[in-house]
């Protein structure tokens, strides 16, 4: 909870500092930023990682419940010199090829079942952790936004305050200059 705090204190300070660099003229939505910390805030981009991970995890169960092929395969060449007394030698070459090809589907692989039903569950909870993360992304990007909008209303406020007594401080000086205030007033 503290760590949330110190990032959303962290992100009003750039936004702060992001938005003083900038004149008033330039603007961007509450979108925009959005957008912007879609791609650029780490734990957003960690929870989508993660989403991609656990998606991955179905495939890989349903391979399971697959059939297995096996293919093998090997070739031989024989050379050989037979020789008789009476006749002349007589080389021979033989070549032999064999494959082997090996379809298995057992009827039933319970565990294998089991480990795709749990794929799915996997997911489904990644994907309620990526809503999670992206409501919390929601959140502080708001809140952020929010912050900076609220303290550039607070320097104009305190800018107006400002004004209001420095023309009051004015008119109480010319009032006592012209007699009709009292030192007071000014003070």
């Amino acid at each position: 909870m503290n760590l949330q705090k110190q990032s959303m204190l962290r992100a009003a300070v750039l936004l702060t500092l992001f938005w003083a660099n900038f004149p008033p003229a330039w603007s961007a939505s509450l979108l925009d930023i959005y957008r912007l910390a879609q791609s650029n805030d780490p734990s957003f981009e960690a929870a989508r990682y993660t989403l991609e991970a656990a998606q991955q995890k179905i495939p890989e169960a349903r391979a399971g419940l697959l059939p297995t092929v096996n293919v093998s395969g090997n070739a031989a060449k024989t050379n050989t010199e037979t020789t008789f007394s009476p006749s002349p030698t007589v080389n021979r070459d033989g070549r032999t090829w064999a494959w082997t090809l090996q379809l298995t589907q057992p009827l039933v692989r319970v565990q294998n079942l089991f480990a795709y039903q749990t794929s799915q569950h996997v997911v489904d909870q990644a994907l309620a952790q990526f809503a999670q993360a992206e409501q919390d992304l929601i959140l502080r990007v708001a809140q952020a936004y929010f912050g900076v909008v609220s303290a550039q209303e607070g320097i104009v406020s305190a800018q107006a305050q400002v004004n209001a007594m420095e023309q009051q401080l004015a008119q109480a000086t010319h009032g006592f200059q012209t007699g009709t205030h009292a030192v007071t007033d000014v003070y």
